[in-house]
């Protein structure tokens, strides 16, 4: 059984979704976890994949459809991506939720096509009230041999030292990396009726060597027949 490993068609959905247009995987994990240095990704159980459904939870972190942390660079570190920084917080409108130690509320929170997570201040404070702000970005996980990666279950992909995956690194959408379809999700790229008759045609053919052997069985016997 192989893994088509390519791109599939993307379809709107609109939200805090994303498509990644080309190669690479997000990066998730069911617990937030301290920095980790790009060089020990397969040290680390992460887990990978191509859809990008994404929410945000109570506690302001950008999570996807199954509420494990979004992990990506922070502000200040997107021009240096040698590590990425946790998982991506991003300020809700709840108030008391902060970032940088500073309290904001966010409104408008969304995604563009280089991964950035920005979203618009809610203040009471008319110099700060509707200036947007950069949350962090969002990294994208490429492998030398991305058939070399485990399932793990789901649409996630798991790395190991042991594997066959090759060198892992993390980067940020655009340039060398593959960028984003911002509100697309990517769909299953197996195409069912292909398969289905693959399936057929490999049943008919199990079909046709079953009655080659019972043909033969039949021609023997009868040949034993004929020398008694």
């Amino acid at each position: 059984i192989s893994t088509d490993m390519g791109a599939s068609t993307p379809t709107y959905v609109g939200g805090l979704n994303a498509s990644v247009n080309g190669e690479g995987f997000f990066i998730t994990f069911p617990k937030s976890t301290a920095t980790v240095a790009a060089a020990d990704m397969k040290k680390t159980d992460f887990d990978y994949t191509r859809v990008g459904q994404f929410n945000i939870d109570g506690n302001g972190y950008l999570t996807d459809a199954n509420g494990n942390f979004v992990y990506g660079f922070r502000p200040d570190e997107v021009d240096k991506p040698t590590r990425f920084d946790g998982p991506i917080k991003v300020p809700s409108d709840v108030t008391g939720a902060s970032f940088d130690d500073h309290p904001l509320q966010l409104t408008n929170v969304k995604i563009n096509s280089l991964g950035e997570i920005s979203g618009t201040v809610k203040s009471t404070d008319a110099a700060k009230d509707g200036k947007t702000v950069s949350i962090g970005k969002v990294a994208i996980a490429t492998f030398q041999n991305p058939e070399g990666l485990s399932k793990k279950g789901s649409f996630y992909y798991g790395a190991a030292e042991s594997d066959n995956s090759g060198n892992a690194s993390a980067t940020i959408p655009g340039g060398s990396t593959s960028s984003l379809m911002t509100g697309y999700l990517e769909a299953s790229n197996v195409d069912l009726a292909k398969e289905f008759s693959d399936m057929i045609t490999t049943q008919r053919g199990f079909q046709a060597n079953s009655r080659i052997i019972t043909t033969s069985d039949t021609m023997l016997e009868e040949l034993v027949n004929l020398k008694r």
